[in-house]
């Protein structure tokens, strides 16, 4: 019996490059730098993607079954990116340029937002509390949902683009921090416990200290044990909120069940993201303008193939 040929989508050999170049990047700069990684660290880490890897293998040439084979790809491309980028995330924050905050605080007035009076507010309900922390926390599960969503309905281009614009917009939200730093509302104002009231908090101004070591040149020792979120401007968070939604449009009532849960997301990261209005509104442009050129290369390259035939 003939067995079909594994199809593999465009878009998820772009995503494996560009883990490739971060990781080759991350390696050299981390060699040139004053700083060390814990490498004992991406041991546990990388037995999940290969155990994903020769799951797909298995799915692929002994029992084929594509949508399982594409799922157990692009799973475990995301996470091995999300180590990559933890590193590169780590290695940009010691930008050079002055932190932006001051800035960015500006332009939350002229929207009318003052974050410690959002913070106020928030904190002074447990009910909203505990949403704003639950559905803060929700964002990579709900990247994972969307993507086996897809898989699973056999939507394999659909779901391997999906990928590659979380990958791309991680990729762009940490570049940006390069140029334009910025400790984030917390950071920033550097609020004390009375802020938070005896309730829980993700994250605070100690939380931010790995931050400010490499701000301030410190050798750092770059680990995955506990890994940080250090991009402030524009917020990585929000760009995947807003990209599950793009890849779901078309999914009813998914899509709703999504958007409520995506712009709970979104209201709750000047809280437990401690970012700026201009961070959420950032990383909506960032996640749009992402998914519109992943949507432009997928249309670029198919013209070419069609041509080619």
């Amino acid at each position: 019996m003939n067995r079909p040929m594994p199809v593999v989508h465009t878009s998820t050999f772009i995503s494996a490059a560009l883990i490739v170049l971060l990781l080759i990047i991350s390696v050299v700069w981390v060699l040139l730098s004053s700083h060390s990684f814990d490498w004992q660290s991406s041991l546990l880490g990388l037995l999940v993607p290969a155990g994903l890897f020769i799951y797909a293998i298995f799915y692929t040439f002994i029992r084929p079954v594509r949508r399982i084979s594409s799922m157990s790809v692009e799973a475990g491309l995301l996470i091995m990116f999300s180590h990559v980028g933890c590193v590169f995330g780590y290695l940009i924050a010691t930008s050079p340029f002055p932190l932006q905050d001051e800035l960015l605080v500006h332009m939350d007035r002229m929207f009318g937002f003052d974050w410690l009076v959002y913070s106020k507010f928030v904190f002074s309900s447990p009910v909203l509390r505990t949403i704003s922390l639950i559905f803060y926390n929700l964002t990579l599960p709900l990247v994972v949902v969307t993507m086996v969503w897809l898989s699973l309905k056999g939507k394999t281009a659909q779901s391997s683009k999906f990928v590659l614009t979380i990958i791309i917009g991680a990729i762009v939200c940490i570049s940006i921090s390069w140029v334009i730093p910025a400790a984030g509302a917390v950071g920033y104002y550097a609020p004390d416990e009375s802020l938070y009231q005896g309730l829980p908090i993700f994250i605070d101004i100690h939380y931010k200290q790995d931050y400010f070591e490499l701000r301030n040149g410190k050798a750092f020792v770059i680990s995955l044990t506990e890994p940080k979120g250090l991009v402030a401007f524009p917020s990585y968070h929000v760009c995947m909120a807003v990209l599950i939604l793009l890849a779901l449009l078309k999914e009813g009532p998914l899509f709703w069940l999504m958007l409520v849960a995506n712009a709970l997301t979104i209201a709750s990261t000047p809280i437990d993201g401690g970012h700026h209005l201009v961070d959420i509104l950032g990383g909506m442009i960032v996640a749009v303008a992402c998914y519109k050129l992943v949507h432009r290369l997928d249309c670029i390259v198919s013209k070419a193939s069609k041509t080619a035939l």
